[in-house]
């Protein structure tokens, strides 16, 4: 991703747009279910990204909203629990498979 896409995450423009997504999503990751309330940090997942597009310039069915940890896992930050395999190759090149 771009510096200048990053940078538009940061304009209130998508800050509102977010929040609207995260409210007609009952507040609530779409993976896990863990709530806002529930101490989850949620946040919008992009399902896909376009050229020339600005993160607020999709439809509602282009974005999931995911708690902190599940967009990890999505971005594959943190080691999946399910679904993936482990595969051991040189230090330098260790990495996740799905089975």
């Amino acid at each position: 991703m771009k510096k200048q896409q990053l940078a538009s995450y940061k304009q209130t423009r998508w800050k509102r747009f977010s929040q609207t997504i995260i409210e007609e999503n009952d507040y609530c990751c779409s993976r896990c279910g863990r709530k806002e309330t529930e101490g989850a940090t949620l946040q919008v997942h992009h399902k896909y990204y376009e050229q020339n597009k600005s993160p607020w310039e999709y439809p509602p069915k282009a974005f999931e909203v995911l708690c902190k940890a599940c967009h990890a896992k999505e971005h594959e930050h943190i080691m999946p629990t399910d679904g993936w395999e482990y595969i051991e190759t040189s230090r330098s090149e260790e990495r996740f498979s799905r089975n």
